[in-house]
């Protein structure tokens, strides 16, 4: 029985709708933040810069894991695992720290995913709290909010099938495209400042915050792997 047919069931459509719902999540409206405090010009080469990094970080992440788990005839490799099996075929001095590699990674993800559902539980609370002031007048605080809205996050998480996920993220994403498209109709119709008005660049604490704005904005990279170890066509992931 072929080990990587076993526990590739995932088509290349359902992977998409996810990654898609993982890089255009809430952190994309991080982005004009990142441009107002690094000013239009900066923000542009660091969106950029960063963008391409990340996307050359996930190709070598999927091939990476694709030749360890050949090499080592082995069921595809998570994050952890294929720190663990990178640093087994390393030098020779390195191979001794296969464990600490493989513990490293896995905290490293845990952190950045406590992170991650961290800022979508406030970011939650506080739009669903301006929603309610838009149409009624008495609205709970978002200290009340905040625990009515834990179930439908823990009933969320409890989804195990990535199928069952990728249905979610499709809701996710046309909610996202409505929002877009509200977004992009208020900037069309509302007068602006003019781009002569704005700094291209402002200042060096303002660069590092845009930055860290716009990492948080490319927020999928915990996706790659588990979603291309899933997929019947894992070339597919890269692209």
């Amino acid at each position: 029985m072929d080990i990587h047919a076993f526990f590739r069931s995932f088509s290349s459509k359902f992977a998409l709708i996810n990654l898609m719902k993982g890089m255009l999540g809430a952190g994309c409206f991080s982005v004009p933040l990142a441009f107002k405090q690094s000013g239009y010009i900066a923000g542009l080469v660091i969106i950029l810069i960063l963008g391409f990094l990340c996307a050359l970080c996930m190709i070598k992440l999927v091939k990476c894991a694709g030749y360890l788990s050949k090499i080592n005839q082995s069921a595809p490799l998570d994050y952890g695992n294929m720190a663990y099996k990178a640093t087994q075929a390393s030098y020779t001095p390195l191979r001794k720290l296969a464990p600490v590699s493989r513990a490293l990674v896995n905290s490293s993800l845990c952190i950045l995913q406590l992170g991650i559902c961290c800022c979508f539980y406030i970011f939650v609370v506080y739009h669903l709290h301006e929603l309610l002031e838009f149409f009624v007048n008495d609205v709970p605080s978002r200290a009340t909010l905040f625990p009515l809205v834990l179930p439908a996050f823990i009933l969320l998480v409890s989804l195990s099938s990535m199928r069952a996920l990728s249905f979610v993220s499709l809701g996710g994403n046309f909610l996202m495209l409505i929002a877009l498209a509200v977004i992009m109709f208020q900037l069309l119709t509302t007068e602006h400042k003019k781009l002569s008005d704005l700094p291209p660049v402002t200042d060096l604490v303002g660069v590092v915050s845009a930055s860290g704005a716009i990492l948080y904005a490319l927020e999928g990279q915990a996706m790659v792997l588990p979603l291309e170890n899933r997929m019947k066509r894992p070339e597919d992931m890269k692209g």
